[in-house]
């Protein structure tokens, strides 16, 4: 069923979404074709694209070397960047870097009116570790089994459990059982969002292995959410804007595994941390990085931009969006 507020394009909305793009205040905008949006990009009414990365590699960069809209946009528009990686790969195609501001993914934030007894339910004699995902390269399923034989080896008490499914699998299960770590690393299988967002709640810890080509990674939002004390890879698209490195979670030199298990444990050896970083990030997601108080920022910026000024907003959505590079970032740089 179509929601209320969809309007689907056809030849009969044509000439009303073409006078709606034009007549409204501000307009977002994401892979729609560019004769929608050139007529209003060339007037210089307010117009935002959402968008991730454009370059996840040089390969791509050097695939498309000047993005498809940039005659138009990146002289006209604003970015509102659902990647941390976003600006650089923007103005790398010409894009002026104070026209990019954070934005995101906004899955739905639960409210807990005893957070306390939450976090006080994850506590327990085993550490629950939990990895959420499709098995597949991107998102390196494989740094489980490394992380799960060192703990074992090192003596530690846990249960790794992995949800989802995909073409590794099969691999998955047959290294788990090659390293006798079938006791400890669970594979459930695909299931619900409801679900998933149950054993969220019981894990003390959660891990994000994805590389540069998870354009954002809404499990973090999740997670957080959640309690879990995060262990995130640097090249996520959400990490360094929902993570402070020590803080609401950790950070880990992309696929670095032995970075990522010192990570860990960090938190096996010291419990209260573990908590403290569950307690908040949970916080940064209820009082930040929501879906309502990205819309209040939204409109903030939208009224400031229209008279000029600049962003009121320091943190969270809507704020500037730094510059921040990856690896393969500085060779461009070099040509």
């Amino acid at each position: 069923m179509t929601a209320p507020y969809v309007i689907r394009y056809s030849e009969e909305t044509e000439v009303s979404i073409s006078r709606m793009i034009m007549d409204y205040d501000a307009v977002i905008y994401g892979e729609a074709p560019l004769k929608m949006i050139k007529r209003r990009l060339l007037s210089g009414k307010l117009t935002f694209r959402d968008d991730e990365c454009r370059y996840r590699s040089i390969s791509r960069f050097l695939k498309w070397p000047i993005y498809t809209y940039s005659s138009y946009f990146l002289n006209k528009g604003y970015l509102l960047c659902a990647s941390a990686f976003g600006p650089i790969d923007y103005l790398l195609s010409g894009m002026k870097p104070k026209k990019c501001y954070r934005w995101g993914y906004f899955p739905k934030v639960n409210i807990y009116e005893d957070f306390d007894r939450l976090l006080m339910n994850k506590e327990g004699e085993n550490v629950n570790i939990l990895w959420c995902g499709r098995l597949i390269p991107l998102k390196h399923p494989e740094s489980l089994l490394y992380v799960a034989e060192h703990l074992k080896n090192d003596g530690y008490n846990f249960e790794l459990n992995v949800i989802g499914d995909g073409k590794l699998e099969g691999e998955m299960k047959r290294k788990a059982k090659e390293k006798n770590l079938d006791d400890c690393l669970h594979f459930l299988g695909s299931m619900k969002p409801e679900k998933v967002r149950s054993y969220m709640e019981k894990a003390n810890i959660f891990l994000f292995t994805s590389d540069r080509n998870e354009g954002w990674g809404a499990v973090l939002n999740e997670s957080m959410n959640s309690g879990c004390a995060v262990v995130a890879g640097s090249n996520i698209g959400s990490v360094s804007y929902l993570l402070e490195d020590g803080v609401n979670g950790f950070v880990y030199k992309d696929l670095n595994w032995n970075n990522l298990y010192s990570k860990v444990k960090l938190l096996f050896d010291n419990p209260p941390l573990r908590r403290s970083m569950g307690e908040k990030a949970y916080y940064t997601m209820k009082e930040t990085w929501n879906g309502e108080h990205a819309a209040k920022n939204l409109m903030l910026l939208c009224d400031a931009l229209i008279h000029g000024n600049s962003s009121p907003i320091k943190e969270g959505p809507c704020s500037p969006a730094p510059l921040l590079m990856r690896r393969w970032h500085g060779i461009i740089r070099m040509l």
